[in-house]
């Protein structure tokens, strides 16, 4: 497993630099690829395919373009929406990844939308999302315990719809990024300019927080990363944000572990194993984070199910 990892390390180097790799994949090896998000654009640096996986490759390939074609698709209904919207709906995490920083954004895979929305303007958003065609799934929401609003494009094909109003909904991360600061230094999306998507900066910020809040961190989180910190002036911007102790060290040993794993002359940088922290200490981490007594009385009540809105299609 040592020798299949330092390979798969090599891979990833060889892919982010562009150069032919050697290595010839199996099925194991693909599968790998796949599941790290990372199989296209291994493929698009030339690594070469064992024959009997050839025909699996190609499905999975075609599969990948079909979904691209598909969310192209919802993305121009999205924008026919944005002009018709006060506050436009702001598209973050992988598909503003795929379109800004891919030049063939059906390499970098990804399985759904995600648009974040101020709050007081949740109801409006959703009501024309649906009036558009767009199809609730699922909505449970409360004030500070979970936010969960899933919507289905209503293709024959199912494609998904996360609608946020915080990035992260954690009480401890509740002020990260609102869409007030994100908007302000929003670019248009390529090819879609009524849909605004986070500045390459602020792209940086999202994505280290979100790789230190996830347990499992797949390669292509990594690779935009690798990505965004090539961007110019994007690494700079993101830290020269006004960040806390904690969250620029988190943010400046994400930039340093991208650079370890995509940059082959990369110093070693010291990693901490990801935090594990207990459902008590959690707990008292978020009830801690709330401004107010009455606020923290209604995070527990949320998380006893008081409070909490929860709708169905």
């Amino acid at each position: 497993m040592t020798d299949f990892n330092d390979r798969f390390v090599r891979l990833l180097r060889a892919t982010a630099a562009k150069e032919t790799q050697t290595w010839t994949l199996d099925q194991t090896a693909l599968a790998v690829l796949d599941g790290e998000g990372m199989l296209a654009l291994a493929l698009n640096a030339g690594a070469s395919v064992a024959p009997e996986a050839r025909p699996w490759v190609q499905n999975r390939m075609a599969a990948l373009r079909l979904r691209d074609q598909l969310h192209g698709r919802v993305l121009g209904r999205l924008a026919d929406i944005n002009r018709q919207l006060p506050e436009p709906m702001l598209l973050f995490k992988g598909e503003a990844l795929a379109r800004n920083l891919y030049s063939d954004s059906a390499s970098r895979q990804r399985n759904d939308l995600d648009l974040l929305v101020p709050e007081p303007a949740l109801t409006a958003t959703l009501n024309a999302l649906q009036s558009a065609g767009f199809r609730l799934q699922q909505a449970l929401t409360s004030r500070y315990a979970r936010f969960e609003v899933v919507l289905d494009a209503g293709l024959p094909t199912p494609v998904g719809l996360d609608v946020h109003i915080r990035p992260f909904f954690r009480p401890w991360r509740l002020q990260h990024r609102p869409y007030d600061r994100l908007i302000k230094d929003a670019s248009p999306l390529p090819g879609w300019p009524d849909i605004p998507a986070p500045s390459a900066g602020d792209a940086i910020l999202l994505a280290a927080l979100h790789l230190a809040k996830n347990p499992h961190q797949r390669a292509i989180w990594w690779f935009d990363l690798h990505l965004l910190r090539h961007v110019p002036g994007a690494e700079a911007t993101a830290l020269a944000t006004h960040l806390t102790p904690d969250d620029r060290a988190i943010v400046e040993l994400t930039l340093a572990r991208a650079r370890l794993l995509f940059e082959s002359e990369a110093e070693a940088v010291s990693w901490p194993a990801p935090e594990r922290l207990s459902r008590l200490s959690a707990w008292w981490r978020d009830t801690s984070a709330l401004p107010t007594a009455s606020a923290q009385i209604r995070f527990c009540a949320e998380l006893l199910g008081f409070g909490v809105r929860r709708s169905n299609r």
